[in-house]
């Protein structure tokens, strides 16, 4: 059985907000007065959003999943919950401001969960278990306006990341050209 919308589109896309929670007040999400925050018991745990996920794409079809917030990046163990995620077999992305990146970046990593170019391309990790990030850069442009700039920061975690994936890159080609070059391979 599929979802499908009175348009005729069916829908395999499943969004997660996983918090209410933001480091950055950005005008066109976070009103000035602020917001009133969802009490913890209220907030699904990783094993119910899990099972939430699971059930979707068994019944539904869904086959990707975006973790969204608030920022993601600020719910404690999130990296616990791209696990979990990962485990179900739907492609992962997160939507992140990208400021807790730094610190988050290896544990995501360590499992082979993060795809390490912080930015979405379109592109699809189909059976790669790996999560992609779309990084906003809306927030920390409005925080540089009122003199509170994160940018510059994490944009090196972004550089870093995609210098680990050129790294990765280039040792993954170089292992197969040796694969390929040892006697009895043909190219």
């Amino acid at each position: 059985m599929s979802l499908v919308d009175s348009y005729g589109r069916v829908n395999r896309d499943l969004r997660v907000s996983v918090t209410d929670r933001c480091n950055l007040r950005c005008t066109y999400c976070m009103p000035a007065e602020g917001l009133p925050w969802l009490p913890r018991e209220e907030v699904l745990s990783y094993e119910e959003i899990t099972r939430v996920v699971r059930l979707c794409a068994e019944r539904w079809g869904f086959d990707s999943v975006r973790i969204t917030g608030g920022e993601p990046l600020l719910r404690q163990g999130i990296e616990g919950l791209v696990g979990m995620l990962a485990a179900t077999g739907v492609d992962l992305a997160m939507t992140t401001n990208a400021v807790r990146l730094g610190e988050l970046a290896a544990p995501l990593r360590a499992d082979g969960h993060l795809h390490p170019a912080a930015r979405d391309q379109g592109r699809r990790h189909h059976g790669a278990r790996a999560i992609s990030l779309r990084f906003h850069a809306d927030g920390h442009v409005a925080r540089r306006e009122v003199g509170n700039d994160e940018i510059e920061r994490v944009a090196q975690h972004v550089q870093a990341g995609n210098r680990a994936d050129r790294q990765r890159r280039l040792r993954d080609l170089d292992r197969h050209a040796q694969a390929a070059a040892r006697p009895g391979r043909g190219v």
